[in-house]
């Protein structure tokens, strides 16, 4: 059961062919959350292996091939996320147009502009953590973290999009008990990872937490492009606070 419920977590979250061992089974989506901090540390430790294997290059190369290949693994979904909720939040939209303005596939100037800094500050952080092992501890930390971050949000704010097959298994949240344990890994893990650092895991949780509340002020609740602005700038928080460790 475990392991089918991580498979389910890595078809959701990454782009990777498991429906080979795994179908689609609405009844483990809850369940497969718990797995997700560890889908995106397995992430963050593909982007650090892939600077290892770049040794070669350049150095700012091999940050490039960091960068890429998360993106290349989950589809750039998160990245897609931030646009959208970018697009649909920074304006002063009410609710239902900000939701209309998130579903709609195209990019606008405030997703633009946000997926522009955030590649730049997630270069900037990768390229000033210097040592391959830095960087590979710092990846597989703000992976985890991230990730940890969405399963917050699932687990504490009403779903506003119900209605499809992918995200209205989410509304259930977490099983009774998950969650502490599940989050509490994973911040114990990713400081013992960055050397006993806790500021870039604080900063990380302060984000998420800043996120939550204004997804709920703003909007009522969070849909799939609030949760994947929520990795990407909790992953980057972890990033940059590590880089300045």
């Amino acid at each position: 059961m475990a392991w089918s419920d991580f498979l389910h977590a890595v078809q959701f979250m990454t782009r990777l062919p498991v429906d080979r061992w795994v179908g689609y089974d609405p009844t483990a989506m809850p369940r497969c959350v718990v797995f997700f901090p560890a889908v995106g540390a397995a992430i963050g430790l593909a982007g650090g292996v892939a600077y290892l294997l770049a040794g070669s290059f350049p150095h700012t190369i091999a940050v490039l091939f960091a960068m890429l290949v998360p993106v290349l693994l989950t589809g750039a979904l998160h990245e897609d996320g931030l646009a959208d909720a970018a697009d649909g939040l920074c304006g002063h939209a009410p609710v239902e147009r900000a939701l209309e303005i998130m579903r709609d596939s195209r990019i606008g100037s405030y997703g633009a502009v946000a997926l522009a800094f955030l590649l730049a500050f997630r270069f900037a952080a990768i390229d000033h953590l210097g040592s391959v092992w830095a960087i590979m501890r710092a990846m597989i930390a703000a992976g985890a973290v991230g990730r940890a971050a969405a399963v917050a949000l699932m687990s504490t704010c009403i779903n506003l999009r119900n209605e499809s097959p992918t995200s209205g298994p989410f509304g259930s949240g977490l099983p009774p008990g998950a969650l502490i344990p599940c989050l509490g890994i994973t911040v114990v893990g990713a400081i013992v990872l960055l050397g006993f650092s806790v500021s870039p895991v604080i900063a990380g949780v302060a984000v998420a937490f800043a996120l939550r509340q204004y997804f709920v002020r703003r909007l009522g609740g969070i849909t799939g492009d609030c949760l994947g602005a929520a990795i990407a700038l909790t992953e980057l928080t972890v990033l940059v606070f590590a880089a300045a460790s």
